[in-house]
This record gives structure tokens, C-alpha cells and sequence, in this order.
């Protein structure tokens, strides 16, 4: 019995470090697209290491405690438009801001040529954190090296 105790708190302390975050279905060349964003992006956001998600997806990633997460292949969000002041563009890269009361949700709009149209992608970021804009400046190359 003990062993098996042993082994239980085991598995719990290597998944405590796991991040839930639900993958996106996204199909065709979204899919392909996203599936190239882990090579580029940085194993810190910010001074943050990056964490496992859990489930194991190429599409979802984390960084730091509480965790800021980058989801790719994600639906357009609800009231997006080009011309909305909730929209920055940062160092080539168009964000749409949508604040809620635990998170500030980003969604990157990455143009893309039809059927497929564009590519979505949401970081997430904590209330916790104070500022964004260095978090969208780290991720704005990997986007268009990924994303082009």
C-alpha cells in the first residue's frame, strides 16, 4: 500500500506543473500552419519559463505562474473588426483586445489567403501581470516566422 501511495503522489506532483488549456479543432492548412508555431516561439515570454499543457497540444502553450497561454487555430472572436479601437497593431502583428475580469485576451489576426482565410490565435494573459505589450512584442516574430 504504501508504494502505491508513493506512486500517487508522485503522479500528482508531475502534473501539478501542467497547465489545462483546451485545444482548438482547427482543420486543412490552419492546422499545418499552427502546427510550425512551437519551433519559433521563445522558451521564455518576459523572463517566464515555459510550463507543459496539458492536453499534450501542438496547438496550446504556456509561460509562468499564473499562467499567460497561446492558443493557435482558435474561431474568429465575437466583435472583431479591423477598424474597432480595441485593435493594436505591434511590430507587424494585428491584435484584438477583449478584457475580461480575471484576463486580458489577445487575439492575433494573421491574414491568410481563402478557402482558409485567416489564422486566429489568443494569448491570454492574467490580470496579475500589469502591462502586455512586452509579451506581444516577443510574440510578434515567431507569429510571422510561423504564420507568414
Amino acid at each position: 500500500m504504501p508504494a502505491v501511495a508513493g506512486a500517487a503522489m508522485l503522479v500528482a506532483a508531475c502534473s501539478s506543473g501542467a497547465v489545462s488549456v483546451t485545444p482548438p479543432n482547427p482543420v486543412g492548412s490552419v492546422l499545418e500552419k499552427c502546427d510550425h508555431l512551437s519551433n519559433p516561439l521563445p522558451d521564455r515570454l518576459g523572463g517566464l519559463r515555459a510550463r507543459r499543457t496539458t492536453p499534450a497540444s501542438p496547438l496550446t502553450f504556456a509561460w509562468g505562474s499564473p499562467a499567460i497561454t497561446l492558443t493557435c487555430g482558435v474561431p474568429k472572436p465575437v466583435g472583431y473588426s479591423a477598424s474597432s479601437s480595441q485593435v493594436l497593431e505591434v511590430d507587424g502583428v494585428r491584435w484584438y483586445q477583449q478584457v475580461e475580469p480575471a484576463a486580458v485576451v489577445w487575439t492575433a489576426i494573421r491574414p491568410g489567403p481563402e478557402p482558409a482565410g485567416s489564422i486566429y490565435v489568443t494569448l491570454r494573459v492574467p490580470t496579475h501581470y500589469t502591462s502586455s505589450d512586452g509579451f506581444l512584442t516577443a510574440l510578434a516574430q515567431p507569429l510571422k516566422t510561423a504564420l507568414p
